[in-house]
């Protein structure tokens, strides 16, 4: 289901009530900054007079005015290079709005989410000192509250020790930065996501979720967990490998030495059974002393299995033990989900 008809040749109101916010806001301040500077305006040159350099913010209001008439042609792909081009020049929370409008039309929904919640918090912020970025806020809460019904939201929080210089988390494969709080807002699509902690080039964590439609998954990452984990990990499974070989060569000595053992009393019970003189002492005593050690290896081969059998187990279970799955209802100002960690 599409969020935004493709067939309205005309503008709505709602575009160009956001093309006239973004562009008065950018004539009162550029108007205001000549002023105060006693650069003459525009109606002050005299004709002839050379021709004025446009500034960023001139520049970034003619894009976004090109990119309006381009998404209003639904020609999406020159709008979108409109709005990119005019939010690198001078971001705003009104080019970022139509920069996610027109992602959506071009079936990138994960990405037009992001630009519209980023929409939404920075128009929230300008407005407190700027109400006309209420509208702004509005539209772009209601684009997103739309398109949250048919995408995942991956929430990763990265604690301290792995928000450092260089840390980044990759998501699918692509690489998000992590904000001074180490926390980052994340939509996908539904369906198996990896979520890796990179540092240094390199993969310091990793875990695996599965987030469905309109759903809210919870992951947290840091290196010095994941060293402390690698580290009991390692022992045990250490640990389990030595005491799993002991048992085995217990085991095999028991066989060994009950064999010997065996063959010894055959022989005996064979050769002078019942009475045997003291020529047949010393390899009775050999056979006794076979079975003896025989009876101790069996020990050391059943205890070391189970020991080995045990570590093994642990190591085995220890990441779910260090962070067990929880759900909880996540409630949001225009939707309703459920927040759930792996």
């Amino acid at each position: 289901m599409l969020l935004f008809p493709r067939s309205s040749r005309a503008a709505s109101p709602g575009i160009f009530a956001v093309a006239a916010l973004f562009a008065g806001c950018f004539a009162t301040r550029a108007a205001g900054a000549e002023e105060a500077a006693g650069i003459p305006t525009a109606s002050a040159v005299e004709v002839g007079a050379p021709p004025q350099v446009a500034t960023a913010e001139e520049t970034a209001t003619r894009l976004f005015t090109e990119g309006t008439e381009a998404f209003v042609q639904q020609n999406f792909a020159l709008a979108l290079e409109k709005f990119q081009e005019s939010f690198r020049l001078a971001p705003s929370p009104n080019s970022q709005y139509m920069l996610g409008r027109t992602l959506v039309q071009l079936s990138r929904r994960d990405e037009a989410a992001t630009a519209l919640y980023a929409a939404a918090d920075s128009a929230r912020l300008k407005a407190v000192s700027e109400p006309r970025y209420k509208q702004t806020a509005d539209a772009a809460s209601g684009e997103l509250a739309r398109l949250r019904t048919q995408l995942a939201l991956v929430r990763v929080r990265a604690l301290a020790s792995a928000s450092g210089d260089g840390a980044a988390l990759r998501v699918g494969g692509v690489e998000h930065p992590i904000d001074p709080s180490g926390e980052a807002v994340i939509f996908r699509e539904p369906g198996e996501v990896v979520v890796e902690l990179v540092l240094g080039g390199s993969i310091k964590a990793s875990k695996t979720i599965r987030v469905d439609a309109g759903m809210e998954g919870l992951v947290e990452l840091a290196v010095a967990d994941v060293a402390g984990a690698k580290s009991s990990l390692d022992w045990k499974l250490g640990g389990a490998i030595g005491a799993g070989g002991f048992g085995v060569v217990g085991l095999a000595m028991f066989a060994g030495f009950g064999a010997s053992s065996t063959s010894i009393h055959s022989e005996l019970e064979e050769g002078c059974a019942p009475f045997c003189g003291a020529a047949a002492r010393e390899k009775a005593d050999r056979g006794e002393l076979h079975g003896t050690i025989a009876n101790a290896m069996l020990g050391v081969g059943v205890v070391g299995l189970a020991v080995g059998g045990t570590l093994y187990y642990l190591h085995a279970t220890d990441d779910d033990a260090k962070a067990p799955a929880s759900v909880a209802v996540a409630l949001g100002p225009t939707w309703l989900g459920v927040e759930g960690r792996f």
